[in-house]
């Protein structure tokens, strides 16, 4: 059951802002859906002897050419969060998703967060991760992801390399760290309710 698909929640999180598909028809003046999805889709699950997994998106941040209208959203309030080309430029909206910068460890511990939320407050029997991984499709050619200062200085300190002069290393830094990612989130997870998968 799919609960986060842009940094958003389909589910009442203390975390990430309602995602706006529930928001679209609400009466005039209420700011926030009278249920949660998730807790309904948990208990009509269990009722039916069904296992929930839920289903987020771990990298994208936003999807599509118009910014998040809510102010709260991660987009808004934490822009260095993004992709930065080698030309100081953020990754662009595009008709794809624009994506977190996964070596950030602020990045990493605020989607372990989002993990260790719905492991605690919901009965989840798992958690399914899409787009656990470097989302390359919108990225222009020639464009380096991510090239900002903080995360070659992040690079350097573990290698003691720089990653402009070494980029197969660079990405193996990268794919390294989302994996890194992953088995935070597994072990967060495992920690909260053993016997999810």
């Amino acid at each position: 059951f799919q609960v986060r698909g842009q940094a958003d929640a389909f589910y009442r999180s203390p975390i990430e802002p309602w995602g706006d598909e529930l928001l679209e028809n609400l009466p005039t003046g209420q700011v926030e859906p009278d249920f949660d999805p998730l807790a309904v889709a948990c208990a009509e699950a269990h009722r039916r002897g069904l296992r929930l997994h839920a289903w987020i998106n771990v990298m994208p941040l936003w999807k599509g050419t118009i910014p998040p209208r809510n102010p709260n959203h991660l987009y808004h309030t934490n822009p260095r969060w993004r992709l930065i080309d080698q030309h100081a430029v953020p990754q662009p909206l595009n008709a794809h998703y624009v994506i977190v910068n996964p070596v950030l460890p602020e990045v990493q511990q605020h989607l372990v967060d989002v993990a260790a939320d719905l492991a605690a407050r919901y009965p989840i029997d798992g958690l399914h991760l899409d787009y656990i991984r470097f989302v390359a499709e919108s990225m222009k050619a020639g464009l380096t992801y991510p090239s900002d200062a903080g995360s070659h200085a992040l690079f350097k300190a573990v290698h003691g390399l720089e990653a402009t002069d070494h980029p197969v290393a660079y990405r193996a830094y990268i794919r390294d760290c989302i994996t890194h990612l992953v088995g935070t989130m597994r072990a967060v997870l495992k920690a909260r309710r053993p016997h999810a998968v």
